[in-house]
């Protein structure tokens, strides 16, 4: 009887261990090689795997794999996931657990849980206007969300403290709430690119913004 396990060969084991420029890619295109950027040299990561019903036929098979990491540089957590996120500086510490149990698991995302901890990090969500810096926040992953718990930083010139979560699917969705005590009027232009004023204009604005829609093309909507 032929088996319907997937070949483990080609999945996530095999992609973390294998210097693969391409990297091991679901139907959705989930994961992207540990080794295709240079890795950073400080910090420790400890890494658990185990196996079941690797081969068997009929069987679908199962792996788990925990890590956890102290002091490691930010930009790893790019190279785990496919997100539409560039993430350029910063250090991690904490736990995730990933487990690949069944078709979705292993031809999408697998299911995911932990809690990590940022502190310092620079980042930059695709077709934002400028970055994300000095962010600091605690990451909750919970099968296919990750929650944002107090995170402060700056966007831009714009001092922000924010709390919603994001789906990891490709064509999922994110929720975030952002509120700034106050930027001065110029300077959050700059920031949101926008168009010079027609007139003078000085003085410091305050609001929220909702970042809503899809995670390749969010939508921000608030008020100041």
């Amino acid at each position: 009887k032929q088996s319907n396990a997937p070949n483990v060969n080609e999945a996530w084991p095999h992609f973390l261990f294998t210097d693969n420029s391409q990297g091991y890619r679901g139907s959705r295109g989930m994961y992207s090689s540990l080794f295709k950027k240079k890795l950073a040299s400080a910090g420790r990561v400890d890494a658990q795997i185990k196996g079941r019903r690797i081969r068997t036929p009929g069987k679908m098979a199962s792996v788990d794999v925990s890590i956890k990491g102290k002091d490691l540089h930010a930009p790893l957590i790019e190279r785990l996931f496919d997100m539409p996120v560039d993430i350029n500086n910063g250090t991690v510490n904490g736990e995730v657990r990933l487990r690949f149990h069944d078709k979705r698991t292993w031809t999408n995302h697998p299911d995911l849980t932990g809690r990590v901890n940022c502190k310092d990090g620079f980042f930059h969500i695709w077709d934002a206007p400028d970055d994300f810096e000095n962010v600091n926040m605690d990451l909750v992953f919970e099968e296919n969300r990750i929650y944002f718990h107090n995170a402060t930083g700056r966007y831009g010139a714009i001092p922000v403290s924010a709390v919603g979560d994001m789906s990891l699917d490709q064509d999922g969705d994110i929720r975030v709430i952002a509120h700034s005590p106050g930027v001065e009027v110029n300077a959050l232009r700059e920031t949101l690119a926008a168009r010079p004023l027609p007139y003078t204009a000085a003085g410091k604005l305050s609001g929220t913004v909702h970042v809503t829609g899809k995670t390749d093309t969010p939508v921000f909507t608030g008020t100041v």
